[in-house]
């Protein structure tokens, strides 16, 4: 079977506020349709940020869609034309109110039923320079944990942290 034979037939909006849905149709390599639900969005980016003193930066965040409150590395949706590492800048900033040394790990897909992107980055040397901003429905608290214990909680169900956090750490020898 030639996976490379899918072939895009309609594509069409079912729901477009902060989120937007649509139903993609698709012929598949067995020449069988089958209908999709994709979430549209922008590219985001995902930042393993750490201080001098090797305490990870955490935003602590209610989630809607787990309706709990979830440790997470600081993320956010990039701007129309803005660069991933001005992205990543402006995120940890408004997040949580520290800036550092940045560099690029890696991009990799979102989700396989989501169109954007994510930019992983780290922080090296983050120093607290302002106050967080909360953003219009976005209420942060600032953790900062231990290198260690950062790394045990990855393994824990519920994380949001894995990817950007293993890449991040494996970018950085800390694994």
């Amino acid at each position: 079977m030639d996976l490379n034979k899918w072939k895009k037939i309609e594509e069409k909006p079912v729901y477009e506020g902060y989120q937007k849905i649509y139903i993609k149709k698709f012929e598949m390599p067995d020449g069988k349709i089958g209908e999709f639900e994709v979430r549209k969005s922008k590219d985001s980016i995902g930042i393993l940020a750490i201080t001098k003193d090797n305490k990870v930066i955490i935003a602590r965040e209610f989630r809607v869609g787990v309706e709990k409150v979830l440790d997470e590395l600081p993320t956010g949706i990039m701007d129309d034309k803005e660069e991933p590492i001005e992205a990543a800048k402006r995120e940890l900033l408004e997040e949580t109110g520290y800036t550092g040394e940045f560099e690029f790990v890696a991009k990799f897909p979102r989700s396989p039923y989501v169109t954007g992107y994510t930019y992983c980055f780290v922080a090296k040397n983050c120093v607290k320079i302002k106050e967080p901003e909360n953003g219009e429905k976005e209420y942060i608290e600032v953790v900062l944990k231990p290198l260690e214990q950062f790394r045990k909680e990855l393994k824990q169900p519920n994380n949001t942290m894995v990817l950007t956090g293993y890449l991040g750490l494996d970018h950085l020898g800390l694994l």
